[in-house]
């Protein structure tokens, strides 16, 4: 909670230092947000894919809340599989939910494990933009390190590609 001195409260006037301090406290109050957008397109084959334009630091014994929006293609109609990944001393609770086998057909999925590729295949649709929304929070540990997207191609041979645009944000939380 943040102290701000007012004139009432005070009875008189501030000071210049007490509207300084006013300041300062409402900005380090502000809950702190990054932004990281895909600048290029990134493509995998079937391994897991870590694009580090999606990947944003988080500090220990924090909490986060995170939100990324992906444009991805696939080459064939295998899919396209998405995963959080974080510090080894993370806990996380995410969702995903995006287009599956056409552009009005969505699937979801819930994932409750860092690194772990969904069970459901997105973008099943050969050469076509599609979206994908995975949002969550993270409870980092004693250890920091990045909060990151990552991707997969889910069939052998396919190329999957996380296009130029999509972004993620992390705010950090109190209690999420």
């Amino acid at each position: 909670m943040t102290t701000i001195v007012t004139r009432s409260g005070k009875g008189s006037a501030l000071t210049h230092a007490e509207m300084d301090a006013n300041f300062v406290n409402l900005n380090t109050a502000k809950p702190d947000s990054v932004v990281e957008r895909l600048s290029s397109a990134a493509t995998t084959t079937l391994s897991t894919a870590v694009n580090t334009n999606l990947s944003i630091p988080v500090a220990a014994n924090r909490n986060y809340y995170f939100e990324a929006i992906l444009v991805v293609q696939c080459s064939s109609t295998g899919g396209v599989k998405v995963a959080v990944n974080g510090p080894a001393s993370a806990t996380v609770v995410a969702h995903a939910i995006g287009n599956s086998t056409s552009a009005t057909a969505q699937t979801s999925t819930v994932f409750t494990a860092l690194s772990t590729l969904s069970s459901v295949n997105f973008c099943a649709v050969a050469t076509t933009n599609h979206g994908i929304r995975v949002n969550g929070t993270m409870s980092v540990g004693a250890t920091a390190g990045n909060l990151v997207i990552q991707f997969a191609a889910t069939t052998a041979g396919q190329t999957a590609t996380v296009q130029a645009g999509s972004a993620l944000v992390v705010i950090e939380a109190a209690n999420v």
